[in-house]
């Protein structure tokens, strides 16, 4: 007879609607890294497939997991190229939907340019982007985005101009990284973008220097959606159980209802000083925090929209935050939300 399946651990004690402090046992203060800086957590991301695994990603000190929605931590990636990854900011993380035991990470910093992706629940790694590529592109990777409709549909974008260029543009694979496809910039792009799907053909991406591009035919055409620039680190998007789509930028919230063609602000969001970095939901509200790593010394709370509204915010049970969310995920299984805040931290919320 087959052995019986594993006995879940019960999940760790939640209160509802409060933020827990969940930061696992990394130095936030460090700062024996380039620069002489340190933003704390950085990504934070789980698949659908089992989402008490938990994948954090931070600056300069590794990758982490917990198997139990956040009641213990393990630094996991001490494996092959290991010390690599661990080297690098680690600011994207991309888990595979269907098995969370892929992952892909754009460390970026020393030592951990390219794009690392582990098989084996982020122990070992191994660099996907060939020479050929990146003689043509750049090995200073910003993030990687799975389609949520096929997990082997990547894109990735960069930190730097590509080679021989102003601009940095896309690449897509279609085969989990075993090859890609070069998508040139469009215009005068510049560089440190995010790229999302919208659908497998329609994508989004985000430019500090070039507002927000569409391409509804994988990249053949491109179409500037909107001027407004994204905030240096991050773009986050979330479609609304009504279909409406939301997208930070630079000290705004955007929203589109045709998806994606056209963007307007949010004129009901809070103020913010440091830019918006992501915006999550769970299926009846909306999340944000309008801080960033480097305004601290304004505590502001997050603030909540009902899914069926998106024009409304309100401040969100009166605990206050120094460092806003750069990252955010859901466990909607489960009923949590994680919140990676820079220095502040990563945080756990039961709704």
């Amino acid at each position: 007879m087959p052995p019986p399946p594993p006995v879940a651990s019960p999940l760790p004690p939640l209160t509802k609607g409060q933020w827990q402090n969940i930061t696992p046992p990394i130095d936030i203060t460090y700062r024996q890294v380039p620069a002489g800086a340190n933003y704390g957590t950085q990504t934070v991301a789980l698949s659908p497939s089992d989402p008490r695994v938990v994948y954090l990603g931070s600056f300069y000190q590794g990758i982490w997991k917990t198997t139990d929605a956040g009641a213990s931590w393990k630094k996991v990636s001490t494996g092959t190229n290991g010390d690599k990854v661990s080297s690098g900011a680690n600011w994207s993380i991309a888990v595979d939907p269907t098995n969370a035991d892929i992952v892909y990470s754009a460390s970026g910093g020393a030592g951990a340019y390219l794009l690392w992706k582990s098989t084996d629940g982020g122990v070992n790694w191994q660099d996907i982007l060939p020479s050929s590529i990146v003689d043509q592109t750049s090995p200073d990777v910003y993030a990687v985005a799975i389609d949520p409709a096929d997990p082997k549909h990547l894109l990735v974008t960069f930190h730097s101009d590509w080679s021989g260029k102003s601009s940095a543009g896309v690449l897509e694979s279609k085969d989990a990284g075993a090859s890609w496809i070069i998508h040139q910039p469009a215009g005068a792009w510049g560089h440190s973008h995010y790229a999302y799907f919208i659908t497998s053909s329609t994508w989004i991406v985000g430019m500090q220097d070039a507002g927000y591009w569409r391409t509804t035919d994988s990249g053949a055409h491109w179409t500037q959606v909107y001027s407004g620039i994204a905030a240096h680190g991050a773009v986050g998007i979330y479609r609304a159980k009504t279909g409406v789509l939301y997208l930070t930028a630079l000290h705004e919230i955007l929203r589109s209802t045709d998806n994606g063609a056209s963007w307007k602000p949010v004129d009901g969001a809070p103020a913010s000083n440091g830019g918006y970095y992501t915006i999550i939901g769970d299926g009846t509200n909306m999340y944000i925090h309008p801080g960033a790593a480097w305004d601290e010394g304004t505590p502001r709370p997050f603030y909540v929209s009902s899914e069926s509204d998106g024009l409304t915010w309100a401040p969100y049970n009166g605990q206050n935050f120094d460092y806003g969310a750069f990252s955010m995920a859901v466990d909607a299984k489960n009923g949590i939300v994680y919140s990676s805040n820079w220095n502040g931290g990563l945080w756990r919320l039961k709704f």
